[in-house]
């Protein structure tokens, strides 16, 4: 099909202009402080939390006795409130992880020097924290609440060296620990559970350990297995991330030679894949899979102590090709938190120990699932009717099967719509278009291989 040059020129230069993804928005974490894990609830709320980090004087950072605090926001990140949440109240120690599950119910993990890891819950938004059961009777990693009553404790190992592990109903007034057979037995004697670092999705949970062991559980909890992961996955593990599918993608950072590495593992079939980029340089800070869609959200850096070289890569179709979709935008972005492709948030890594974390980082719905090949479509697309009044059909033949994007753009270019279609051989789809105003517009779709435009008129 022809397509008009330089109308293919000026969609090629939309999205070679989106250059930052990110929007800063002021959040109020104590001086200097770490912003950590962002946990989205829905398309308004999420919880995080942040606490005051000091120079061990050997590089390290560490985590200190005061100004630890937990924050939420209403508003979509526009806005974030500090909870009452003080380490002065709770006597000392360190957060290790909010989980909320709606604008007034969270759970958040505490380690107190004195007496161990304590479980919180709020009921009123964080005005107020009382503790309950952890389910465990050792170190706590992590708590995953799938709703008001159900949730999954992940403890380290007890005595009998087998990972603790206990689920509740009710939530967490009552909890039942799952037996020996069904958790994981330690490698070793001092092998411990890693605080925080767990992925979900539907029925699937994954966690490691420090061994960089890494475990999953297909039923929520109630039993667990080992996943092996591939001989040349070295270095260290640096966290794990699940799709939509439960697909398990772990990110190791190799510091010897300033590089990382990336495997995904099937759900279905155990297998593993490198996924790993091309442009592998630099540290990973955050990673994330974007719900409803295949793609994937990296941040690196490939010199801490200068922003301008953290960067965002987008890995389309599962991580079979990646992207850099944001750069140079002086954001120090860590790890993110998705709840839909339109709803996301990272944390703002400090750069030195005398400057605070400032922000978060919010999503401002930059199409990533886009035209990241900018080759044009050797295809026929047929619009029809067109022009149109309330339903626009598009078919496409195709010899290969593939994710696709669809998106259409009013006349200066303003994307309006989008729509992806997972591992289809062509597209054959009917767009409702009757909310659309009379005027003309550009259906745009593309696939791994190129993209191709055609115009139509709304009347």
């Amino acid at each position: 099909m022809k397509i008009l040059t330089s109308f293919a020129l000026l969609i090629i230069s939309f999205f070679q202009l989106q250059g930052q993804i990110w929007d800063s928005k002021n959040i109020d974490f104590a001086l200097p402080s770490q912003g950590w894990r962002i946990r989205a609830v829905n398309e308004n709320v999420a919880w995080t939390f942040g606490f005051t980090i000091e120079d061990d004087s050997f590089g390290s950072w560490l985590f200190t006795d005061s100004e630890h605090t937990c924050q939420r926001t209403i508003d979509g990140g526009n806005t974030w409130e500090e909870s009452s949440f003080k380490p002065f109240e709770q006597g000392a120690g360190y957060i290790c992880d909010v989980e909320g599950v709606s604008d007034q119910l969270a759970f958040l993990s505490y380690f107190n020097y004195n007496e161990g890891p304590i479980l919180y819950k709020t009921t009123d938004g964080g005005t107020s924290w009382i503790p309950v059961n952890p389910g465990v009777d050792v170190f706590l990693n992590w708590v995953q609440f799938y709703d008001a009553n159900n949730g999954v404790a992940f403890g380290d190992p007890g005595v009998d060296g087998f990972f603790e592990i206990a689920y509740t109903s009710d939530g967490g007034v009552t909890w039942t620990q799952i037996e020996n057979n069904q958790s994981i037995e330690v490698s070793e004697a001092n092998e411990y559970g890693v605080y925080g670092d767990y992925a979900t999705s539907g029925d699937y949970i994954y966690t490691r350990s420090d061994y960089d062991r890494i475990f999953y559980s297909s039923n929520r909890g109630r039993t667990w297995q080992v996943a092996e992961p591939p001989a040349s996955a070295t270095g260290g593990l640096w966290g794990l991330v699940s799709n939509d599918q439960a697909d398990l993608f772990a990110v190791y950072n190799i510091d010897a030679s300033n590089e990382f590495i990336v495997f995904k593992r099937n759900a279905t079939s155990g297998e593993w894949t490198d996924i790993t980029p091309s442009n592998s340089s630099g540290y990973v800070t955050g990673m994330a899979s974007i719900p409803g869609t295949r793609t994937l959200l990296l941040n690196k850096h490939d010199d801490f102590a200068d922003d301008q070289t953290f960067i965002t890569l987008a890995g389309f179709e599962g991580g079979s090709s990646w992207l850099e979709v944001s750069k140079n935008q002086g954001y120090r972005s860590g790890f993110m938190g998705f709840y839909s492709a339109e709803v996301g948030y990272a944390c703002e890594i400090p750069a030195n120990f005398d400057n605070p974390t400032d922000n978060v980082f919010v999503y401002n719905g930059t199409p990533i699932t886009g035209l990241y090949n900018q080759q044009l479509l050797d295809q026929n697309l047929a619009l029809f009717p067109n022009p149109a009044v309330d339903q626009l059909n598009l078919e496409m033949e195709a010899d290969d099967v593939c994710d696709y994007y669809i998106y259409i753009h009013d006349v200066s270019g303003k994307l309006l719509e989008k729509k992806e279609i997972f591992q289809s051989p062509g597209i054959h789809e009917c767009l409702s278009i009757g909310h659309l105003t009379k005027g003309e517009y550009t259906v745009t779709i593309s696939n791994s291989v190129g993209f191709l435009s055609q115009k139509f008129v709304k009347k």
